[in-house]
């Protein structure tokens, strides 16, 4: 697989190269953490089984 950048401004790559200016603290990763309950959100009739 490859991933092209298709645009011409310096700016915009720049944009897409700091994607990871960001930080999660500790209440924000509690709260993603939170959400996982070991179950399917979408679970489609074709959908493989071997995670049940």
């Amino acid at each position: 697989m490859k991933c092209q950048n298709i645009t011409n401004s310096d700016a915009h790559i720049r944009e897409n190269i700091d994607i990871f200016d960001f930080e999660i603290d500790d209440d924000d990763m509690a709260s993603i953490e939170a959400i996982d309950r070991n179950e399917r959100l979408i679970d489609p009739d074709w959908a493989p089984q071997w995670d049940t």
